[in-house]
């Protein structure tokens, strides 16, 4: 799931963003830690 998010365009992921809005603290972890 996140592997395929993350090859997204910015447009494909605001579609996700609105249909898992209450999944999107998470993402932001998981972005913010696949980053450190």
């Amino acid at each position: 799931m996140y592997e395929c998010y993350f090859k997204m365009n910015s447009a494909e992921k605001r579609q996700i963003d609105l249909r898992f809005a209450e999944c999107r603290e998470a993402a932001d972890w998981f972005k913010i830690w696949r980053m450190s």
